[in-house]
């Protein structure tokens, strides 16, 4: 058995309110730092919030022309 070179997690913070959402970001971030580990967060809120570091890449898209 092989582990997946990454993780991916679809707007998984679409319920959560500002102060879950923060407490989650951390752990997770936390957690991939911790253990190595490639992970891509896709969500529709802000995340300037997510500490920045050397393990840790944010890119946020230009949102969508209505």
């Amino acid at each position: 058995m092989t582990e997946a070179p990454f993780r991916a997690m679809d707007e998984f913070d679409v319920f959560m309110d500002a102060v879950s959402r923060k407490i989650s970001l951390d752990t997770l971030v936390d957690f991939a730092v911790a253990h190595g580990s490639q992970w891509i967060f896709i969500t529709p809120h802000d995340i300037s919030m997510v500490k920045p570091g050397d393990r840790v890449k944010k890119q946020q898209l230009a949102a969508p022309r209505g």
